[in-house]
């Protein structure tokens, strides 16, 4: 009874999203409308004839996808350990373990990690000609002057970061163990980007000796900050998956957070007043003078608009939350949260150009060094590379103990197998 209820009730609701079909096919006066809902109505499985030939051809759509997902060796999350399923997702999913070269070839496979690699893909290569035009056509120094350390060092962070993330989501089926590393050199790339940008902040935006206000030790404590907090992501993928990515979300958000509030304040608060006590006491030294920076709050802003899309993304699941089944391959949530962190990161270097060309336009005059924005090699190539460093070891030490988090997997001498 119980069953022919059901069938009663799905038979109701598919011949419902018939007639409704057929009515927007009526409503719809453009061809190019009445094109696309009928191409809806046909990938969907709807029917406008009967409600019979409309289950059927439900039935045969997902027969048929299953079939051409299977000759790509894709599974079903109810095929997959419970610790390799990705929320709201159920196909696409790729075996694990698989070879390397199925992971190579993968990337133009119908899987649910496809254009995670490719939205990363695309976002590195754009950084990666962003920064080729800043330092080939409008810097004129050499290249290793010291006043360019901390746009290295910004290089880095930003062009790792996706490329990081295109590895990540490339090899991650390639063995458990392996899957786990990759995460957590992902979130090694994000925590190295955040504290590029303050590095970057600190000395091209608000340099201290500028705007006459010093905080000694900032980017070091930052770089212990940011250790911590990658620890911290890392350590959340033993937590269940209701509470990992609203957790993982937070730390990256005060990381963000503790690396662009200081450089708000003071860009508010501060470089006004120096200004004003400069034009007060009739001080004629450049440099002295607040960098150019007048697009600084305009693209602050829009940056942090981004960043918290990229939050929201991760932690709602949306649009897969609300339909299952329908964005497993395209459009996802983690598709749309790479492509906002892209954005941010590509409207951030635009928020670095000015500061950067006007100090390289001074330099070239000997009215502005190194030594006056506070730019050394340790607290700009030393301390990056130390929490690099750092970061990478906590993740190896994190994936040597990892915990069997599945009944379906086993262990070979206390370690998964």
């Amino acid at each position: 009874m119980v069953m022919e209820n059901n069938n009663i009730l799905e038979n109701m609701e598919c011949h419902k999203k018939c007639c409704c079909a057929e009515e927007n096919v009526s409503k719809t006066h453009s061809v190019v409308g009445r094109f696309f809902t009928f191409c809806a109505l046909h990938l969907f499985g709807f029917d406008r004839h009967n409600t019979t030939s409309c289950i059927k051809r439900k039935q045969m759509k997902e027969v048929s996808r299953d079939a051409w997902l299977q000759s790509f060796a894709l599974l079903r999350s109810k095929d997959v350990p419970s610790n390799l399923q990705e929320v709201y997702l159920i196909v696409g999913y790729r075996p694990n373990p698989s070879s390397f070269s199925y992971c190579l070839k993968s990337i133009f496979y119908p899987t649910n990690e496809m254009m995670n690699f490719w939205t990363h893909f695309v976002a590195f290569v754009i950084l990666v000609y962003r920064f080729y035009t800043i330092f080939a056509y409008k810097l004129q120094g050499p290249l290793n002057d010291p006043l360019y350390y901390p746009v290295w060092v910004y290089c880095f962070g930003f062009c790792g970061m996706p490329f990081g993330s295109c590895l990540a989501h490339l090899f991650n089926c390639y063995s458990r163990n392996v899957r786990e590393a990759c995460w957590f050199c992902d979130y090694v790339s994000i925590t190295l980007s955040t504290f590029a940008s303050a590095i970057v902040y600190h000395h091209f935006i608000c340099p201290y000796t500028c705007i006459g206000v010093s905080y000694d030790y900032y980017i070091e404590a930052l770089g212990v900050v940011s250790i911590l907090g990658h620890a911290a992501c890392c350590y959340s993928r033993r937590m269940t998956s209701g509470i990992r990515y609203l957790f993982r979300s937070l730390v990256f958000v005060f990381l963000y957070v503790a690396s662009t509030l200081p450089c708000a304040y003071l860009y508010i608060f501060r470089a006004a007043e120096s200004l004003t006590l400069m034009s007060t006491y009739d001080v004629h030294d450049d440099k002295r003078c607040v960098l150019d920076s007048t697009n600084f709050m305009p693209m602050l802003s829009l940056v942090t608009i981004f960043c918290f899309l990229t939050m929201y993304f991760n932690v709602s699941k949306v649009p897969e939350k609300y339909f299952p089944g329908t964005f497993d391959i395209i459009g996802h949530s983690h598709n749309w949260m790479h492509i906002c962190i892209g954005l941010a990161f590509y409207f951030q270097t635009y928020l670095l150009e000015g500061p950067l060309l006007e100090a390289d336009a001074r330099r070239a005059t000997n009215t502005l060094t190194p030594e006056d924005l506070h730019i050394t090699w340790w607290n700009t190539i030393g301390i990056m590379t130390t929490t690099a460093v750092c970061c990478f070891a906590t993740s190896s030490i994190m994936t040597y103990n990892l915990p069997c988090s599945s009944k379906k997997e086993t262990t070979v001498n206390g370690n998964c197998r």
